[in-house]
């Protein structure tokens, strides 16, 4: 049963996770911030904080975007899958 719940929890952040990410990026493109986003982008492909550097972004800017509740979703999936991870440390192999 607990192999199931922290199945469930990593795959809300595997799924959740890039959607949310996608939808902060398009809001910036769409803001005026483009070159915010390409940073975003660049810094994804190159050394992977990209996601990171949207996430405290979009919280900044997140009423400027019209994005609360996709910063909501992002953050929960993202706690969702540090607990998983946590809770999958601790199953017996």
């Amino acid at each position: 049963m607990v192999t199931l719940a922290v199945t469930i929890l990593l795959a809300a952040f595997i799924f959740v996770s890039p959607v949310c990410y996608i939808i902060v990026l398009v809001k910036m493109f769409q803001s005026g911030d483009g070159k915010l986003g390409a940073i975003c982008i660049v810094l994804t492909i190159f050394c992977g904080i990209g996601p990171l550097l949207a996430l405290i972004i979009g919280w900044m800017n997140a009423k400027e975007y019209g994005v609360e509740t996709v910063m909501l979703i992002w953050t929960t999936a993202i706690l969702a899958g540090i607990v998983g991870v946590g809770l999958s440390s601790m199953l017996p192999t």
